[in-house]
């Protein structure tokens, strides 16, 4: 689990006094109503990037490496921007890739507390049957999965699963299912609208 930090969390629930004064009062916070907002995107989407950069396998520490593009997303109604591309890194040597794979993503949870809550970026080993060895998957937070990843020990390769955005893949984990790589509420309907004209 990495918390990047070059991420910024627009509406963060320390943010938005009502009143600015030296008072019990001022302690009135704003943050999920001014998150609300962001609705018509929807609760959990992809705005803009995230894109899987690259991903590696390193045959001497038996690890798989992913680099994640920049980009923007909402996730539990609240506006993150990773600034920089986040680096991450699994130790695979106890999994087996005949019998799962890797999922890439972001888990956050608007807590609306003084201190400013941040996003994680997750690599998790899922099998094929979607459990999570050592349960390393937080389904009480909110989840966006960015992109499934396999990875071959003996030709010492990791690749990610090619995504068609028209397809919107669906994957089942801890008998949960997630978009892979979800588009806002607004996309999705420009891309329905444009398929029906094409």
């Amino acid at each position: 689990m990495l918390t990047p930090t070059n991420q910024v969390v627009s509406i963060n629930s320390s943010d938005g006094r009502i009143f600015d004064f030296n008072t019990p009062s001022s302690r009135v916070y704003l943050g999920e109503t001014i998150n609300s907002l962001l609705k018509p995107f929807g609760r959990t989407c992809v705005l803009t990037g995230l894109t899987i950069k690259s991903a590696e396998y390193n045959i001497n520490t038996d690890t798989v490496k992913v680099i994640l593009n920049k980009g923007e997303f909402v996730i539990d109604n609240t506006f993150i921007t990773y600034t920089a591309e986040n680096e991450i890194e699994l130790d695979v040597s106890g999994y087996d890739e005949n019998n799962g794979f890797l999922v890439l993503s972001i888990m956050f949870n608007f807590i609306g507390i003084m201190n400013k809550n941040y996003s994680k970026l997750l690599l998790t080993y899922v099998t094929n049957d979607g459990n999570v060895p050592n349960r390393v998957w937080y389904d009480d937070c909110e989840n966006i999965v960015l992109g499934k990843l396999y990875f071959d020990k003996v030709n010492k390769t990791a690749r990610v699963k090619s995504l068609n955005i028209m397809d919107n893949e669906k994957l089942l984990i801890e008998n949960k299912q997630y978009d892979i790589y979800p588009l806002d509420h607004i996309s999705k309907r420009i891309l329905l609208l444009f398929q029906q004209f094409v």
